[in-house]
């Protein structure tokens, strides 16, 4: 998604880095960015942003959700900020595996 909706010669960064006891996965990308009202929706299956925009760029609104569900049978979180026509981050958290000497005692 960070390249398919980001603009024509738009930049993309990325990061990882641990937080505590998660790894923290950012992306963003300076593309149109995400309405203010659309962006308690963006999890939701099949749903498209932009339907004004839907036939130009391909796809059937269940990227994010797989996303979303993939994260959360592994325990993390997910969540996206966007800033019209600036920038837009997804940020995901997994919880790191405890060393193995902890989960030898349990």
């Amino acid at each position: 998604n960070a390249v398919k909706y980001n603009r024509p010669g738009g930049s993309i960064t990325m990061a990882l880095r641990r937080a505590d006891d998660t790894a923290e996965f950012t992306i963003a990308n300076t593309g149109p960015g995400i309405a203010p009202e659309a962006l308690p929706r963006v999890f939701d299956r099949f749903f498209r942003g932009d339907p004004a925009h839907s036939d130009e760029v391909e796809g059937c609104g269940l990227g994010l959700s797989i996303a979303h569900w993939i994260v959360s049978v592994h325990n993390g979180a997910i969540r996206i900020e966007s800033v019209p026509s600036e920038l837009t981050t997804v940020t995901v958290r997994l919880p790191l595996e405890p060393p193995a000497v902890e989960r030898q005692s349990e």
